[in-house]
């Protein structure tokens, strides 16, 4: 398998795969093996059969482990600047494009996309805004 963070997000992979077999997965067997080489599968899965919670879970799993997703982060604009570039670096290497739609100091907003596919947007905002 690879290392400790490739087994987590097997293990993710898996809750995530029990935890919405009936709205997500209903149609694959209940003892289905989700190994190494289905966590983008299960994401993917989740993102275009699931409610919100699912896409959040399908988020989880394909951010880098030491990031968070974060929907509104209050602080000053540096802070801003600085979590979004940490969050960029992120979710570019897992193999995602960024596109800015919106930056101004302390709020960013940005939208995720995976060749065709839009994953959401992760608008980024300071107590100022």
């Amino acid at each position: 398998m690879g290392n400790a963070r490739d087994m987590v997000r097997v293990r993710e992979a898996r809750r995530a795969f029990r935890e919405f077999r009936a709205t997500c997965f209903w149609s694959y067997r209940k003892d289905l093996e989700i190994g190494p080489d289905d966590v983008e599968w299960v994401a993917e899965t989740l993102r275009k059969n699931g409610d919100m919670r699912a896409w959040r879970a399908a988020e989880r799993l394909c951010l880098a482990p030491t990031s968070r997703h974060i929907d509104f982060f209050h602080d000053s604009a540096e802070a801003v600047a600085e979590a979004f570039a940490r969050h960029r670096a992120a979710i570019e290497a897992a193999g995602y494009r960024l596109r800015i739609a919106l930056s101004q100091p302390g709020h960013i907003r940005a939208v995720v996309e995976r060749g065709d596919q839009t994953r959401g947007s992760t608008p980024l905002r300071s107590s100022n805004s």
